[in-house]
Parts: structure tokens; sequence; C-alpha cells
């Protein structure tokens, strides 16, 4: 209060707690109210209220540290706590990208697998219609070739069997000939 009146500074929140080096506002608050009300009611300021006043200015500052000091404590506390879930997420999301590297690696692997195998199965396709094809040729030239040959053998068949019906005929002539030898009369 003295240094205020000294330096004609209002009697303000602000400037009581800068005066006391901190404390809570509701610390300040508290004394600001015993303040205004001394001075509302004059009384002889004596050494005694002063030391008094002092006194509880002091412990109202030490309070005002003890409380910003625990405060300052729990919140160093809880940045180390914050600090340690930091690193252990920032240790998680490091494993998590790996393996999500991994898998995309796998995938890459896969995507060029299965278009290799399209690209094989596609190959093989079109191999598998040129031998279609080609069967198909051989199977038509066979079927030509058994036609070719049927009618060949049907041409055989017919020639033996002419052969077969003259060699018959010429049998039987050749029997009659020589039954009509065998009957002439020998001379």
């Amino acid at each position: 209060m003295a240094l205020l009146e000294s330096e004609n500074k209002p009697l303000t929140n602000e400037n009581i707690r800068v005066a006391a080096g901190g404390g809570s506002y509701s610390t300040i608050l508290a004394l600001r109210a015993e303040i205004e009300a001394e001075q509302a009611s004059p009384a002889p300021d004596t050494a005694q209220q002063r030391r008094a006043f002092e006194a509880i200015w002091s412990e109202a500052v030490a309070s005002g540290r003890t409380q910003k000091a625990a405060e300052l404590a729990e919140a160093q506390t809880s940045m180390a706590e914050l600090i340690a879930e930091n690193q252990r997420l920032e240790t998680e999301l490091s494993v998590l990208a790996n393996r999500v590297e991994r898998v995309e690696q796998q995938r890459d692997e896969m995507l060029t697998q299965v278009n290799t195998a399209n690209e094989s199965t596609i190959q093989a396709r079109a191999a598998g219609e040129q031998h279609a094809a080609k069967l198909s040729k051989a199977l038509a030239r066979i079927a030509s070739m058994q036609d070719a040959h049927a009618k060949a053998v049907e041409q055989l068949r017919r020639k033996l069997e002419a052969a077969d019906t003259k060699a018959h005929s010429l049998e039987l002539a050749l029997a009659r000939a020589e039954i009509r030898l065998e009957l002439r009369p020998a001379a």
C-alpha cells in the first residue's frame, strides 16, 4: 500500500498484485477489500497495524506463491506426461507407417503377380486359340483324307468285285473249255 501511495498509483487489483509480487486474484480482492475498509474508516495508522498488515500481506504473498508453485509443478507433471504420450504416439505412428509401407509393397508385388498372371492367361488363351485353329484344320484335313480314302477304298472294292466277277466268269469259261476239251473226241 505504501509503495502504491509513493508512486501515486491507483488502488487496482493489478497494481496490488504487482506490488505484492504475485498472488491469486481471490487473495488480491480480499486484500483490496481490507485496504478499502481501512481507508473508509480513518483510524490512526500505527506501527502495530502496519506490521499486522505487512504480516498478512506476506502470508498472502507466500500463500499465492505456494499455490502457483503447486500449479506449476502440476503443469510440469502434465507436460512430462504429455511429452511421454507424444513420444509413445510417435513411436506407434512410426511402427504403423512401416507396416503401411510393407503392406503397400506387398500390394504392389501382388498387383505385379496378378498382372503377370493375366498376361500369361492372355498368352495361353491366344496359344490355345491358335492350337484349336490348327487342330480344326488338322481334323478337317483328316476328314478330307478319310473321305478320299473311303472313295479310293470304294473304287478298289468295285474294281475288286469287277475283277472277282471277271475271274469267276473266266474260271467258268475255263471250266467249260476244259469240259469241252474232255468231251471232244480224241483224235
